[in-house]
């Protein structure tokens, strides 16, 4: 599958088994110099999908590493489950994760992209436009969606602009705007990765990527940065608004999800290799940013397979 953009088609799956969740996720990013990040994140890219003068789309398919290299715009809202496996949701202040029953509404015109955490992951995208849904977006919102709209999301198929008057897909959709508008002021609150701006920061988020699942003290950053503590501290709290000890705390529950959800070790080994010290310490920061101790959330990953399996199975869109 590709995203046709107004210069170039855009590959949507790059093939081949990656090592580790986020190194892998994030290195196409981490090969290019400064200034070659810098102008990924600055500049973004225009796809028509859907095409002018359509009301709604749905595409779906299986990304492996990210939606598009640079970010992009679309002319309209955008609806997106990942059915199996863990993405980062990226725009340009913030990454999130996206995994579960979680659905994130995606605003028109609104820079971001999809970053693939593992292997691959399978998706659903409706796309929208903007009149059908009477409230103002500002921003992506990651919720819960209910039941009801998530059975009236995988049962909306509109690949042609004659599916939309086709079946039940308008009504489908119709519904699906309402519930929508009750689902999203329910946001889920779970660990979000801030961006760094400042190009010394997004070094120190290098260095964390590369060293996360070692013992990390203020006197390694000093010794792989020229600055002092102090001020290395204070430049990255007033770019990325959170502490390094704390990012570092993120990343590292992040990466403990992407390891529950597509590895068979046990949850302790997967705490250590994440960096932790402490089992009770590792338990306490999962449930603070997932809301679920870890086990519970390996088994609803391995029910969310285990549902896309049977999905395909049976041929459903």
């Amino acid at each position: 599958m590709s995203l046709r953009t107004g210069r170039s088609v855009i590959p949507a799956t790059t093939r081949g088994r990656l090592p580790r969740p986020f190194e892998s996720a994030l290195r196409a990013v981490d090969s290019l110099d400064s200034g070659k990040r810098d102008e990924m994140i600055a500049e973004h890219l225009r796809i028509d999908i859907p095409l002018a003068g359509r009301l709604a789309l749905t595409l779906s398919g299986r990304l492996e590493t990210y939606s598009t290299r640079r970010m992009h715009v679309h002319a309209h809202h955008q609806v997106l489950r990942i059915q199996n496996g863990v993405s980062l949701l990226e725009d340009r202040s913030r990454r999130q994760p996206l995994f579960g029953s979680m659905a994130a509404l995606i605003p028109a015109e609104l820079p971001h992209r999809s970053t693939v955490i593992g292997e691959s992951v399978t998706y659903k995208s409706l796309y929208f436009a903007p009149e059908l849904f009477d409230s103002e977006i500002a921003r992506i919102v990651i919720f819960n969606m209910s039941s009801l709209g998530a059975a009236l999301f995988d049962r909306i198929a509109v690949r042609r602009g004659s599916d939309l008057q086709a079946g039940l897909n308008r009504e489908c959709v119709g519904l699906l705007m309402k519930i929508l508008h009750e689902d999203i002021v329910r946001p889920v609150e779970l660990a979000r990765l801030p961006q760094p701006n400042h190009p010394q920061c997004r070094r120190v988020v290098e260095f964390i990527e590369r060293n996360y699942a070692r013992r990390l003290c203020m006197s390694d950053f000093t010794a792989a940065f020229p600055y002092s503590g102090r001020h290395l501290s204070r430049l990255f709290k007033a770019d990325v608004r959170i502490g390094i000890f704390d990012y570092l705390r993120i990343y590292r529950i992040l990466t403990a999800s992407v390891e529950l959800s597509v590895s068979p070790r046990t949850i302790t080994e997967i705490a250590y290799d994440c960096g932790y010290e402490s089992i009770s310490s590792f338990y306490r920061d999962f449930n603070l940013f997932f809301a679920v101790a870890p086990k519970a959330f390996r088994h609803r990953m391995a029910r969310s397979a285990q549902s896309e399996l049977m999905t395909a199975e049976r041929g459903n869109p």
